[in-house]
Order: structure tokens, then sequence, then C-alpha cells
């Protein structure tokens, strides 16, 4: 099931072929068997376990330690972990079509002038007194776009 002598290292990068929760758990459980003692003694290799609600991640992601719990209250698993969980979508594209995303790109400049015109509207004075700053849900709104449509940090700036 696992190789004891690839390093934790190893499985570390394999963290993007994990496509789905069950996948997780079994990354997790190579991670934790990666990180037994060389002597080769059988040890409990539970590590503890963090339940974290989706919607407790923000679109932006999450990278912070967590504390980490036993399965039981007797258990005496104690520690934390530090996790960087970010939130993607994936949708099955022609092979051809896989890297265009020029649709996307439009949809989003359309929807920052939409955005960039109701913020100008709301302007008392000239349009050229306004500071740009767009408010807080404008800017969820536009990186949820970007994250669905896979528009890159230079593409949201053209």
């Amino acid at each position: 099931d696992h190789d004891d002598e690839s390093s934790v290292f190893d499985a570390a990068r394999k963290l993007n072929e994990v496509s789905s929760l069950k996948g997780l758990g079994r990354y997790f459980k190579q991670i934790a068997q990666s990180a037994r003692t060389s002597t080769g003694e059988n040890i409990d290799d539970f590590l503890g376990c963090v339940n974290i609600r989706l919607e407790d991640i923000p679109s932006s992601g999450l990278d912070r330690w967590f504390c980490l719990e036993g399965r039981t209250e007797r258990s005496s698993v104690q520690g934390q972990i530090r996790l960087k969980i970010s939130l993607s979508t994936r949708e099955d594209k022609d092979v051809a079509k896989e890297d265009d995303n020029w649709k996307e790109v439009v949809e989003h400049q359309e929807l920052f002038w939409v955005f960039i015109q109701h913020e100008l509207k709301q302007h008392f004075g000239p349009s050229y007194e306004w500071a740009g700053d767009l408010p807080q849900p404008a800017l969820t709104i536009l990186h949820q776009h970007a994250i669905q449509g896979d528009i890159t940090e230079l593409q949201q700036t053209l």
C-alpha cells in the first residue's frame, strides 16, 4: 500500500494527485506512514484529525495551524498541523479548448466594468476624484468569478 522508504517530502509532492475526499484520507495515511520511526517499531501511526467545514474556508484559501483531535474523548492525541487549503473548480474540457478561457476573461472584464460604473454612479463629484476602490462584496464576486473561470492573476490585470 505504501513504500516505507519514501520520505514525507515525497508524499507531500503527491498532494496534487488528490482529487476526492477519499483520496485526501489516503494521502494523509501515507504521510503518517512516512513519518514512522526508522527503527521498524510497530507504532500507532494515528496522528489525530481535524474537522473543517467547507463553509469556513474562504474563497481566497486558508493557511493556518489547527489543533489535532483524537477519535474519542479518551484519546491522548495532541499536537498541531499546519494546513494550506484552497477551493477550486474543475470541469471536463475538450483537449483543444483546455487552455482557452478567453470567454471567461472577457466576462471578467465586463463584470469589473459593471462594478466600476455602479461605483461611479454612487460617487458624488467628478469621476476623476473617485479613488478607484471597489467595495468588498464586489471584490469577493470578482475573486470567485476568477477562481471558477481559471483566470490567472495576469489575465485579471489586463
